[in-house]
């Protein structure tokens, strides 16, 4: 998943959390949670690969 995806899944967690608060529906709440933590993994997963390369322009 590309980090710009990622970046989208959180979002759409954070939203999705916020709405579980305002509504008093643990469940959404708890699945925003989820989504954010799974993008930070994807977003982790991603930087990890990319940190042996050399910085391009050299």
């Amino acid at each position: 998943m590309s980090i710009v995806k990622a970046a989208v899944k959180r979002v759409r967690g954070m939203m999705k959390e916020a709405d579980g608060k305002a509504l008093r529906n643990p469940a959404a709440e708890a699945a925003g949670k989820r989504m954010q933590q799974e993008a930070r993994g994807e977003v982790a997963t991603h930087r990890s690969h990319r940190a042996g390369r050399p910085p391009s322009g050299m």
